[in-house]
């Protein structure tokens, strides 16, 4: 659990115990023996030399290790120490660095988390609305729109308050209906647009916010091509006779933006030389799913263009067509080309071109 910024703490002075105490006691143990053992020498050399003296003993330096040998041995003990000395507290800084670096990295954290809790609060502090839910309606192919409808809750609100709901040119006030304001617009369905912005009108001037979790952009090239490509597999070969030869599946999800303006079919359609050669219907399993197999000759010149579309049939009358696959001699039939979307109207007309999202 981060630390609260109030308790954040480090203290840099904080002493680290470098030495336990069996080791304390083992040091002293040995200062000891080094001691007596220096203190012996001393005795045993000294009564050697008065041996020496009596004539008892020749030689001085037989059987008798001289205080000078204990001495060196003394210094190396002490060096001993001193380096085992150095390496813990070597080991005890490394551990006290290593702490430090822990609590300044959770530290850091616990900023950063506050930081991201206090923008969120300045974020809703400044947003006007508690929440707010939008639907598609009917198509308007005359003026090439379609129906949304908004729902929106205020955080405050009076009764003189005025609430309206702009995307791209088209603007709706939103009347008050118990505590949520509701209104429908009519949004352009091919021009490239800003996510809708809101504006609330009281008293006190007017106040906007850009509604983030709905759609920008050109909005028929999201909402149209609600037939997905989905499980498919695309062969072909030439035949003898010179004719290109497609087989394989073509399945299909369905995403339902338009429940009032939905599809009433699709179809896989082979194109030639941007001509229609032949269309196959896809059904459709309890309307979200479905597939079909194809195994079809095509007569293509070498210098023909051959592709392939996923074709939604709407109930307005228009269709929306996706380009799903595309023959090349250098490649053959390949799947994932380009989104490219054509929407044409009842009497095969174009009526858009662009890019299909999905």
């Amino acid at each position: 659990m981060p630390t609260e910024i109030g308790e954040l703490s480090m203290d840099m002075g904080e002493e680290t115990e470098l030495f336990s105490m069996p080791f304390i006691v083992f040091l002293i143990i040995l200062f000891a023996i080094i001691v007596l053992a220096v203190i012996i020498s001393i005795r045993v050399y000294q009564r050697h030399l008065d041996r020496v003296v009596e004539g008892k003993e020749r030689d001085v330096h037989t059987h008798v290790v001289e205080p000078r040998t204990v001495l060196t041995w003394i210094v190396a003990g002490l060096f001993v120490i001193f380096m085992i000395n150095t390496m813990i507290e070597n080991a005890a800084l490394r551990t006290q660095v290593e702490n430090m670096e822990q609590e300044l990295a959770q530290n850091q954290r616990s900023i950063l988390y506050r930081l991201q809790d206090l923008e969120e609060k300045l974020d809703n502090q400044d947003k006007l609305v508690d929440e707010y839910d939008f639907s598609f309606g009917k198509i308007n192919t005359q003026e090439k729109t379609v129906e949304v409808l908004w729902t929106v809750s205020l955080k405050e609100y009076t009764s003189d308050t005025i609430v309206s709901i702009s995307y791209g040119e088209s603007t709706c006030t939103l009347s008050k209906k118990g505590s949520k304001f509701v209104g429908t617009m009519q949004a352009p369905l091919f021009e490239e647009c800003e996510r809708p912005l809101l504006a609330v009108e009281t008293d006190d001037g007017i106040k906007t916010q850009e509604l983030e979790s709905t759609f920008s952009g050109v909005l028929g090239e999201q909402i149209l091509s609600m037939a997905e490509d989905w499980n498919s597999s695309y062969h072909s070969e030439w035949t003898t006779e010179g004719n290109l030869h497609v087989f394989g599946v073509q399945g299909v999800a369905v995403k339902h933006w338009l429940p009032n303006a939905d599809l009433t079919g699709i179809k896989l359609t082979f194109r030639c030389n941007d001509v229609v050669a032949k269309s196959i219907p896809i059904p459709l399993n309890n309307g979200d799913e479905g597939s079909v197999e194809f195994d079809e000759n095509f007569a293509v010149e070498g210098s023909a263009s051959f592709d392939v579309w996923l074709e939604t049939e709407l109930t307005c009358g228009w269709t929306a067509s996706k380009k799903v696959a595309e023959y090349k001699r250098s490649s053959g039939l390949t799947l994932y080309v380009e989104p490219v979307l054509n929407v044409y109207g009842p009497n095969g007309e174009i009526i858009h071109t662009g890019e299909y999202e999905g």
